[in-house]
This record gives C-alpha cells, sequence and structure tokens, in this order.
C-alpha cells in the first residue's frame, strides 16, 4: 500500500537520505506547507545556518507514521528558492521501507523519560536515528503499551537532546525490556548529533 505525500500533515517529521558517490548522509526535516500534492515547503535541521545545495545528490525521502511504519520516495529532489527550500518527491506515491537501512548509532547513556501518569523516570537510551529511538527498561517498572507518547531528554557530547515519539515495538528479555519509539518531535541539531556519533564509531 502506498502513501500518497500530501497526506502528510504540515509539521510532521521526515528524514531526508542523502548520497553523493560512496559519500551519505542523513538529515531531518519539517514539512512547512504543502503546495501542490507532490511539492512542499520544507524547513531542514541545519544548525549551521548555510544555505544549502543539492546539486549532484541523490535524495530518499523517509516518512514514518504514529505507527512507525516508514514509507520512501525514491530520487526526490531539493532546491534553494527565495529564502525556502522546496521538496518535489515523484508523483506516483511512497512505498514501504525497510527501516533496517537507515542509520542508527548507539548510545548507551542515561537519560529522563517523561511519561504521563509516569512522571519523570531515568532510563537507558539504547539508540537512535533521526526517525526513531529506543530506551531499555532494567527495572521492567514502566509497563508502557503500543502507542505511548513520552519525552526523553539528555545531554551527549555537547548535544542537548529533547524528543518526542510513540511506541512502535515493545521486546521483553529475562533480564530487560526494549521499548522502540518514533520520534514525532525532534531537536533541530539531532542531525548534527547522529552525525558525530557515527564517526565517533569510525574512529
Amino acid at each position: 500500500m502506498k502513501k500518497e505525500f500530501n497526506e502528510i500533515e504540515i509539521g510532521s517529521r521526515i528524514l531526508l537520505s542523502l548520497s553523493s558517490g560512496n559519500k551519505s548522509m542523513e538529515m531531518g526535516a519539517t514539512i512547512a506547507r504543502h503546495l501542490k500534492d507532490n511539492i512542499a515547503l520544507i524547513t531542514l535541521d541545519n544548525s549551521s545556518g548555510q544555505i544549502l545545495k543539492f546539486d549532484n545528490v541523490t535524495i530518499n525521502v523517509i516518512y514514518t507514521n504514529a505507527e512507525g511504519i516508514p514509507y520512501i520516495w525514491m530520487n526526490s529532489t531539493v532546491v534553494y528558492y527565495q529564502g525556502q527550500y522546496l521538496l518535489q518527491v515523484k508523483a506516483e506515491g511512497g512505498r514501504r521501507h525497510n527501516r533496517r537501512n537507515s542509520f542508527r548509532v548507539g548510545v548507551s547513556h542515561y537519560a529522563k523519560l517523561r511519561i504521563t501518569g509516569h512522571g519523570e523516570v531515568e532510563v537507558v537510551v539504547r539508540d537512535v536515528s533521526l526517525t526513531g529511538f529506543s530506551i531499555t527498561d532494567r527495572k521492567k517498572e514502566l509497563g508502557l503499551s503500543q502507542g505511548t507518547h513520552a519525552l526523553l531528554r539528555y545531554e551527549d557530547i555537547g548535544h542537548e537532546l529533547e524528543l518526542e515519539g510513540n511506541v512502535v515495538r515493545i521486546e521483553e528479555t529475562e533480564e530487560y525490556i526494549i521499548y522502540g519509539f518514533v520520534i514525532t518531535k525532534s531537536s533541530r541539531d539531532l542531525s548534527s548529533y547522529v552525525n558525530m556519533k557515527q564517526r565517533q564509531k569510525r574512529t
């Protein structure tokens, strides 16, 4: 089943998967306004403030809905025009995407998780990507269910992260429970953080 691009709500998070030659990276963005069925104004997670050019870059757009189902639009284009970024995707609709292809970096860092009805609790961030994150509940006390909304806060390598998300995966072992979240609202410097963590893994 395909997803029509204009069905994505304004303010929703998307992911730009960029590649040029043997280099690749991911960048977060937000849908600011739909102009046509397959064209939208977007706001990039660009902490540098510099105008970005996307010439000779292959761009795939990934959107993950509230149920954690990812869709991808291949070979899209982004241009900077009159102070704004315009995103155009192929008109045939987005298809279901294999989420394992997304960059995901290990974190293993303590964080605060705020959940309605639970207050704020300490958890361990297991990993993070531009579309989701997972936490480890070693005490098995959270008792979260599919769709539970939560706010995650932590600091790491000079970044202050604040991520909102919904539970889309629950995996229980003998020692702990892993909760996987799809991100619904992100920190603007998440792209920078993920890229820096990737570079740390390579060194």
